[in-house]
């Protein structure tokens, strides 16, 4: 045991060996205890996201070497209208009948839905993560099957089903659980100088139930994939497959409904859906569904997008795509190279929304990539993976409906020049002769203009096209309605940048194919293969409501606000004031005081009594010197609000100018000019206000005045005052009046638009405008209303405008 008071063992005795040997590891040791001891606590109190284990029978249909019955007119249609034919592709066996859903099946899928999704919105981020790590484990632990059940479902090899099924569904999966909540959790937003002692945020919460309509080529993965983003962001989903594949895709749900319940949740947050195309049109134009995501056709597409509008529900549309591989001249492996071509057109048969379609190659690549590809592709070996094993490189194709179709795009290419140097037709299997199989195609030499390059084939059609130069590739590449992917591989990197930024699509791969789905990039295209973007956070945030809301840093930071008791006392004493003694007002002449007397009650007084019931005021001064200069003082208040502290609706703010101008005439010849001296009104109207304790709404208004006085209106003699005229304009509509004569005020144009006035200014921002003879003048007036603790918000009202005629009259704000 180490004796603490046995200094021989610091050897040389020293400060800095006793900090080393004593202090230094107690202070790394608190340091280090100050980091870890909340992390674990928070980590012990957390609810367990371990995922949960659980069995879900694999059906007989997909175990190897099965013997179903084998259909001699493979087809989906049933023995009735409402019946669906499910069989194997590749063999023709027969995998049994699902009954089609009606319309009212609909409902109450979706009614199923909504009502469990209400609890399934208030989960943490670590119970929807319990619920993915539960789909994850099932997911690896039943590769095997789970691959089988989609190669039965659609024809393609294990292979095909382990690369475009298992692999990117459990790498969704673990990206989600990763950075989901990063990508859903409050996002600040900066502010400005103005707004400066405010927060604000955008809030992603979710819409409620959302539906995704997803194509055959990947049951797995196109039903799981939006099933996995639609729970995590808080959502139920009704997903519809494709009735080509509604065997698999059924047990594919399954899998998600059983993940759900074993970790406590309501299975019916997934639900299922298998309809003809007639009915379909009822969910996609159903008014409880708040998002659509498509996969499939563009003709279909069209329908969906109609029936969506029905509703206004929002949609994210995949289509297919015409996509180029650009071959540079300056690949050092054509070899290596060759084999990524392969992949990228021969995977599920060609059935691939991203597979290339079109290798673009430019002179020292083109005839090398044929002659290294032409071996290869009449070498390939077609089959059932699950009955054959080994020794299958391409599957079977969904359907046999587009087999003519192909066979008459490649003999139209041929007959206008291209080469056929492999397959071009349908293949009978000497082994599975009812299974829908078409020969691996090499075709090269094609144009732009054939049509075989204009179309999408989603089909096992390797095409090659030559290509002068780099401009030439970029040219052919953009030569179609589509723009979903593409790819360009080379070594110049100047020349690899600018083929993918000049190539019109929504994503682009460099020296690879398609990896941009494999790290959750947004997935989606442009112009004919559709809009909007799924995968990754855009995918995530898409099927949120995207909430934008402010509130205060500090609750007391500007807090200007009287009691709005002492504001009115205030605003009386100086009206008081302004009427016994006007100061620098000038003197009112005895018509001016027996017309006003007269008068009926001005709007004026309206503003005061409204001003009074809400609590608030703003002081307005005018003054008039005789130095040819309108002085306007503003006094910005504010009072709370009555009622809730939370949410009050404010009756205020708008001041409409109105029609009373009153001129008098006074002066001296020796001053020169008349003086006309305008009175306007003020109103208030209507505008309600919704003021929360948490958000203060501060209310910006710009008021412009300008005035303008002519030549012609300065023709009264010296010492002469000119009599007036009242000119009128409208309270809300921004009116226009008018007087004529020597020495008057012309031309009235008075426009004030807050809420629901318009004027002739902005109509949200209170733009007033005076057009008052001889003289031009613009203030822009910023009126801040502002709160603090009590949730108080300024009123603006009140503008009073007198204007002296003069030689160079101008205004200034005080």
């Amino acid at each position: 045991m180490v004796n603490p008071f046995d200094l021989g063992r610091f050897g040389v005795l020293s400060v800095e060996s006793i900090l080393d040997e004593l202090l230094v590891p107690k202070f790394l040791a608190a340091l280090a205890a100050l980091i870890l001891v909340p992390r674990v606590l928070a980590w012990l109190l957390s609810p367990s996201e371990k995922a949960v284990p659980f069995t879900l029978n694999e059906p007989l249909e997909s175990m190897p070497k099965w013997k179903g019955t084998v259909l001699d007119k493979p087809s989906i249609k049933g023995s009735s209208s409402s019946e669906i034919k499910c069989y194997c592709p590749a063999t023709a066996q027969y995998l049994g009948t699902i009954k089609a859903q009606s319309a009212s099946d609909i409902d109450g899928a979706i009614d199923r839905a909504e009502k469990a999704q209400v609890a399934w919105a208030k989960t943490s981020f670590a119970e929807r993560r319990k619920v993915l790590n539960t789909l994850q484990r099932f997911l690896l632990e039943n590769q095997d099957e789970i691959a089988r059940v989609a190669c039965r479902d659609t024809g393609k090899t294990m292979v095909d089903a382990a690369l475009g099924e298992i692999l990117v569904t459990t790498e969704k999966i673990r990206w989600t659980l990763k950075h989901g909540e990063d990508a859903l959790k409050p996002e600040k937003k900066p502010t400005n100088l103005l707004m400066i002692y405010k927060k604000a945020e955008v809030r992603y919460e979710p819409l409620g139930v959302v539906a995704a309509l997803v194509s055959w080529n990947y049951p797995l993965h196109n039903s799981l994939s939006p099933i996995i983003a639609a729970l995590f962001s808080g959502n139920a989903i009704v997903v519809k497959g494709s009735e080509l594949t509604a065997w698999s895709t059924q047990y594919f749900l399954q899998i998600a409904r059983k993940a759900l319940i074993v970790c406590g949740h309501s299975p019916e947050l997934v639900q299922s859906i298998t309809c003809l195309p007639d009915v379909a049109g009822h969910l996609t134009s159903h008014p409880k569904i708040r998002h659509i995501t498509f996969i499939g056709s563009r003709p279909v597409a069209h329908k969906v997008a109609e029936s969506a509008a029905q509703a206004l529900t929002p949609l994210v549309i995949e289509l297919g795509g015409k996509d180029a591989a650009v071959v540079l001249d300056d690949v050092k492996d054509l070899g290596a190279l060759a084999s990524v071509l392969m992949r990228g057109t021969f995977q599920s048969s060609g059935q691939n929304c991203i597979g290339i379609e079109r290798i673009i190659a430019l002179p020292k690549s083109y005839k090398k990539l044929c002659k290294i590809l032409e071996p290869r592709v009449k070498a390939m070996r077609l089959g059932s993976a699950i009955d054959q094993g080994e020794g299958v490189d391409m599957g079977a194709m969904v359907s046999d409906n587009r087999f003519e179709y192909l066979e008459e795009l490649i003999g139209e290419a041929v007959a206008q020049g291209a080469k056929l140097l492999a397959g071009g037709k349908r293949y009978t299997h000497p082994r599975y002769s009812k299974g829908h199989y078409f020969q691996p195609t090499l075709l090269v030499d094609v144009t732009p203009t054939m049509r075989i390059a204009q179309e999408e084939l989603f089909a096992p059609v390797c095409v090659l096209m030559p290509a002068t130069s780099v401009d030439d590739a970029i040219r052919i590449a953009n030569s179609t309605d589509f723009g979903l992917g593409g790819a360009v591989f080379g070594s110049n990197q100047r020349d690899l940048d600018r083929v993918s930024r000049e190539m019109r699509t929504g994503m682009v791969a460099i020296n690879d194919f398609a990896v941009f789905y494999m790290i959750q990039l947004p997935f989606g295209g442009q112009r004919g293969s559709g809009y909007g973007r799924f995968a990754g956070a855009e995918g995530l945030r898409g099927l949120c409501n995207g909430k934008s809301g402010t509130k205060m840093r500090k609750s007391n930071l500007l807090s200007i606000c009287n009691s709005p008791g002492k504001r009115r006392e205030e605003r009386k004493a100086s009206l008081t004031k302004r009427t016994q003694n006007p100061g620098n007002f000038p003197a009112t002449s005895p018509n001016e005081l027996d017309s006003k007397t007269s008068a009926k009650p001005t709007k004026t007084t309206l503003l005061h009594r409204e001003q009074d019931q809400a609590n608030d005021s703003l002081q307005n001064n005018l003054s008039l010197s005789s130095s040819n200069t309108v002085n306007l003082r503003l006094d910005l208040g504010s009072g709370s609000l009555a009622g809730s502290p939370h949410v009050s609706d404010l009756t205020a703010v708008v001041a409409s100018l109105t029609d009373s101008a009153q001129r008098s005439t006074t002066g001296s010849g020796a001053s020169g000019g008349d003086v006309s001296v305008l009175a306007a009104s003020i109103a208030l109207d209507s505008l309600s206000l919704a003021v929360t304790s948490e958000v203060v709404r501060t209310t910006a208004l710009v008021a412009s005045l300008s005035t303008a006085t002519s030549a012609e209106s300065r023709a009264g003699s010296e010492g002469a005052g000119g009599t007036g005229s009242d000119d009128t304009g409208s309270t809300d509509t921004g009116g226009t009046g008018s007087g004529a004569g020597a020495g008057q005020v012309a031309d009235l144009t008075a426009g004030v638009a807050l809420g629901s006035g318009s004027g002739t200014g902005d109509a949200e921002g209170g733009t007033v405008s005076l057009d008052v003879t001889d003289t031009t003048a613009r203030v822009a007036l910023l009126l801040l209303g502002a709160a603090g603790l009590r949730a108080s918000v300024g009123l603006v009202s009140g503008l009073l405008a007198a204007v002296e005629r003069c030689q160079n009259g101008s205004i200034a704000v005080v």
